[in-house]
């Protein structure tokens, strides 16, 4: 490539002369609305909504067509209220379990925790990372609430084995009083 003032051979991907200083290459800003979202090039105004996008700085809008249809476009979100116990109840669920080792709470609520992430996950004002936390919490406190119950069965219905256990790991050092 070569340099249209100067006449120089300069690199192709060069945007000024490096020996001239003259722009050789068009420099494309690319903005993105902060209120309709559209992406826009080296323009002071978005091309759908009019908003000024002047330095990041979001004026209110001045294209008519805008303002009319404002309302629609702008509404207050209303709160996750799925996501929102999904992710209490997980979190209270999964604590209860490994703290106190309380599997029923675990498996009860680490099931309705779950059900509560995916109901969040279809809704409409979904927020993501609380149904997510919901859902990964609520299946792990589910989950071990499980194995911690086939471990009591286990033990019901086998007791010399945890007496086995017990004796092996006084053996190993570890001794409970």
């Amino acid at each position: 490539m070569f340099c249209n003032n100067c006449g120089k051979e300069i690199k192709e991907d060069a945007v000024y002369c490096n020996y001239c200083g003259h722009q050789v290459k068009k420099v494309v800003k690319l903005n993105r609305c902060q209120i309709c979202g559209a992406v826009n090039e080296n323009e002071k105004y978005c091309r759908i909504c009019g908003s000024q996008l002047d330095l990041g700085l979001i004026q209110q809008p001045t294209h008519p067509s805008f303002i009319a249809s404002k309302p629609q476009m702008i509404e207050e979100s209303k709160p996750d209220k799925y996501g929102q116990a999904s992710m209490v109840i997980s979190i209270v669920s999964l604590s209860t379990t490994v703290l106190c080792c309380m599997f029923p709470f675990g498996i009860i609520g680490g099931v309705i925790s779950f059900i509560f992430g995916l109901l969040s996950r279809k809704s409409d004002n979904c927020s993501n990372g609380k149904s997510i936390t919901g859902i990964v919490c609520g299946s792990i406190a589910a989950v071990l609430g499980v194995v911690i119950l086939v471990f009591i069965i286990i033990i019901m219905l086998n007791p010399d084995l945890l007496e086995a256990f017990l004796a092996t790991l006084e053996e190993s050092g570890i001794v409970f009083e």
